[in-house]
């Protein structure tokens, strides 16, 4: 389970929802904190200075927040790059799971293009949770049901594991859900009967399949509910998500299709874009697909 959470911040409100959730993992996973601040160099020497004990203040006051809690909180300061500085610790301290809102205090700017967030989450191997901010944040709720979306693949399976453990912790049940759907274009000639066959051994395959993921959960304690769905990948599991009152989706970055970037166009852009719940993305490198 995870041991090591980080939460990188920028002292922002909006980046400061990111706090809430990561307290309950912590606490639940009896795992230790660091708080990570990156500031931007600057060249003058005042402001900068200025700039250090304004977030020493700032993380200090997060941390001893979360002591009163009972959980143990580090503070980390560095300066460059936020994105870079936010990999290089992560990838360089043991690092196994980040917690991070969507954008911090660019605020308006929509994350996914040539924000931090985007960067990590272009270059990390560790697993990021991705809390999307609103103007009102909505209470952070103890995680009693998790959607875990599959495609057959074993790259989209490398899910699994990580919401079993958090089933475990959180005592939460898991919506195991596949998608299937027959392809609309290029098949304008064939026969209604054919198509119906098609689509009937597409939902067979889909039913098997989720039927034994579901038996291999269940064997290790795993209270688990299994779905299949015709149409689109992401609007049915943002669909199954608030139809089952979930807490949180955890998914891979990347199933069947096995492109490296997945944020533009992608299944789990689109998830991430419009969730109103915090989406796990346990994201594969290519060495991985």
């Amino acid at each position: 389970m995870y041991s090591r959470i980080m939460v990188p911040l920028d002292g922002s409100p909006l980046a400061g929802q990111a706090l809430p959730l990561a307290k309950m993992l912590a606490a639940r996973c009896r795992a230790k904190v660091v708080l990570f601040q990156a500031l931007a160099p600057v060249s003058d020497a005042r402001h900068a200075e200025a700039l250090r004990s304004q977030a020493h203040v700032y993380l200090e006051e997060v941390r001893k927040d979360f002591a009163a809690a009972g959980i143990e909180a580090e503070t980390e300061l560095r300066v460059g790059a936020p994105a870079t500085a936010i990999l290089e610790f992560a990838e360089s301290t043991g690092v196994d799971l980040m917690v991070m809102a969507t954008h911090g205090r660019s605020g308006a700017l929509r994350w996914i293009y040539g924000s931090v967030a985007d960067k990590v989450l272009h270059s990390t191997r560790v697993p990021v949770l991705l809390i999307r901010v609103s103007e009102q944040p909505r209470p952070v709720e103890p995680i009693t049901r998790i959607v875990v979306p599959l495609d057959g693949s074993a790259l989209a399976e490398k899910a699994l594991d990580p919401a079993r453990q958090l089933a475990a912790a959180f005592d939460a049940e898991v919506v195991l859900l596949v998608v299937w759907q027959i392809p609309a274009i290029g098949f304008e000639n064939v026969p209604i009967s054919v198509l119906d066959e098609w689509e009937e051994a597409a939902r067979a395959d889909a039913e098997r399949y989720v039927a034994d993921v579901k038996n291999r959960l269940q064997a290790q304690g795993i209270r688990v509910q299994a779905k299949t769905q015709c149409g689109g990948a992401a609007e049915s599991i943002l669909e199954t998500a608030e139809s089952a009152n979930a807490h949180l989706i955890v998914m891979s970055s990347h199933g069947r299709s096995g492109i490296s970037r997945w944020v533009l166009g992608s299944v789990a852009d689109r998830v991430l874009r419009s969730s109103a719940i915090p989406v796990l993305l346990i994201r594969l490198t290519q060495s991985a697909a």
